[in-house]
C-alpha cells in the first residue's frame, strides 16, 4: 500500500483523488487518510509503540474534517499512553464483508468477484452479518461451515479461506484482533476430487462418436455442438457461449475472452471444424443460438440429447473430451503435453510455462488440432 509522506492541509484532504489501490496519506502523529478505490475517504490511527502496532479508524471524511481527526487522533493517543492498549471497533461482520469486497475487486475476474459476494450473501451474513466481529468464535464458524459443507465440501472450505481473508483484513485495519478461523482450518470435512469420465479405449470412442453424429433432434444447434465440441474438446460453457465475432472463418481460428485465466484464448480451427460451422446460419451473435435466438443453448439441452442417445454419464459427460483429448494425443498420436496444454487453456506458474504461454505455440496447435480431428474421423470410418 502507498503512503504519502507531508503534512496535510483541507485542501489536499478533499483534493485526494481514487487510484487502482488503496492508499494512504500521512498527517503525522501517526494519523492517516486512507483513499480507496471506491473514493471513500477514511481517517486511521496507525501508531508504533514498544515493537507494537495499534490501528483503528477514527471515521470517514468529510463527516470528519482534517481538525476533528486530529483531536480524535490525540484522544486516542492519550488513551493508548494511560490504558496500554486501543479498544477494538464495534464493527459487524457485514460491515467489514462489504469493505472487503470494495477493496479485493480489482484483485480478482469479474465472476470470480461475484461468486465471493454470492457465497457470502447467500451462506454467512444471514447467520452472522448482524454480528459484531469480535464476538464470533471458532465454534461458531464451525457449526455454519459444517452446514454448507454437508452437501457441498468443496465450497466450505473455500468459504472458509475467504472469511479467514476479510478477518486478516479486519486486522490491519485495527478492529480484528484474531483471525478465528485458524482453529478449524484442519478440522472441515475434506473435498473428495471426483473426475470425469474419460473412455479413450478406440472402441468405445468411436460408438461415442456414431451414436453423437447420428443424433437429429429439433435444434439444430444441439445438434452441430454435440459434433463440433469432441473436435474442440473446450470447456461445454465456453462453446455454448462461441458468437460469430470471435470466429475468422478464412484464418480457421476462434478467439474469445476467458474469464478464469483473465486473458483471450486462441483456438485453432480444423478443416472438419470449418466446414460444420459454416452449416449453421447466422441468424443471430450466437453460433449456437435457441429457438428464440436472443440466447444460446444451454449444457442442459446438450446432457438431454446425450441421455436420448443413451450414453450413460457414468461413461461420458460433456466435460469428458477435455481428458479423453489429453490423453489420447500425448499417448496415442504423441503430442508434447506442452501443446496440449496450452490448447486446453492451463497455465503453467514456472517461467518457463509463462514464456511458452507468452507465445501461443499457435503452429504447434494447429497441426495438432488438425491431427486430432483426423483422428476423430479415421474412428467413424472404422
Amino acid at each position: 500500500m502507498k503512503v504519502t509522506k507531508c503534512k496535510l492541509t483541507a485542501a489536499m484532504v478533499a483534493s485526494a483523488k481514487p487510484r487502482e489501490q488503496l492508499y494512504q496519506m500521512a498527517d503525522g502523529g501517526s494519523l492517516y487518510l486512507c483513499v480507496y478505490p471506491s473514493g471513500r475517504k477514511t481517517w486511521r490511527l496507525i501508531h508504533r509503540s514498544k515493537g507494537h502496532l495499534y490501528q483503528c479508524t477514527l471515521g470517514d471524511y468529510p463527516a470528519i474534517s482534517l481538525s476533528q481527526a486530529r483531536d480524535l487522533a490525540e484522544q486516542r493517543r492519550q488513551e493508548l499512553k494511560t490504558r496500554g492498549r486501543l479498544e477494538v471497533e464495534a464493527v459487524t461482520f457485514e460491515q467489514l464483508v462489504r469493505e472487503w469486497l470494495v477493496y479485493c475487486k480489482g484483485q480478482y475476474s469479474k465472476r470470480h468477484w461475484e461468486i465471493l459476494r454470492s457465497r457470502f450473501e447467500r451462506y454467512v451474513l444471514p447467520v452472522v452479518g448482524n454480528r459484531q466481529v469480535s464476538e464470533i468464535k471458532p465454534a461458531e464458524w464451525f457449526t455454519l461451515l459444517s452446514k454448507v459443507g454437508t452437501n457441498k465440501p468443496a465450497t466450505a472450505r473455500r468459504l472458509r479461506s475467504a472469511i479467514s481473508k476479510v478477518l486478516r483484513f479486519g486486522i490491519a485495519k485495527g478492529v480484528v484482533e484474531r483471525d478465528t478461523t485458524l482453529d478449524i482450518a484442519h478440522i472441515l470435512p475434506p473435498h473428495k476430487v471426483s473426475h470425469y469420465p474419460a473412455p479413450v479405449d478406440e472402441d468405445t470412442l468411436r460408438h461415442i462418436l456414431k451414436a453423437v453424429n447420428s443424433y437429429s433432434g429439433t435444434s439444430k444447434s444441439v445438434e452441430m455442438a454435440l459434433r463440433i465440441l469432441p473436435h474442440l474438446f473446450c470447456r461445454p460453457g465456453e462453446l455454448l457461449r462461441m458468437r460469430w465475432d470471435e470466429i475468422d472463418l478464412e484464418a480457421g481460428y476462434w478467439t474469445y475472452f476467458v474469464p478464469k485465466s483473465n486473458r483471450l484464448h486462441v483456438v485453432p480451427l480444423s478443416r472438419q471444424v470449418v466446414e460444420m460451422l459454416r452449416q449453421l446460419p447466422y441468424r443471430s451473435r450466437w453460433v449456437f443460438p435457441s429457438k428464440s435466438g436472443e440466447r444460446h443453448i444451454s449444457q442442459t439441452a446438450m446432457l438431454l440429447a446425450y441421455r436420448s442417445l443413451k450414453l450413460p454419464s457414468d461413461i461420458i459427460v460433456l466435460h469428458s473430451w477435455r481428458a479423453i483429448a489429453r490423453t489420447v494425443l500425448h499417448e496415442r498420436l504423441g503430442v508434447e503435453p506442452t501443446v496440449i496444454e496450452a490448447q486446453l487453456g492451463h497455465t503453467l506458474t514456472t517461467p518457463l510455462g509463462r514464456t511458452y504461454w507468452r507465445g501461443e505455440l499457435l503452429d504447434q496447435r494447429r497441426e495438432m488440432m488438425q491431427a486430432w480431428s483426423d483422428y476423430l474421423d479415421s474412428l467413424l470410418e472404422g
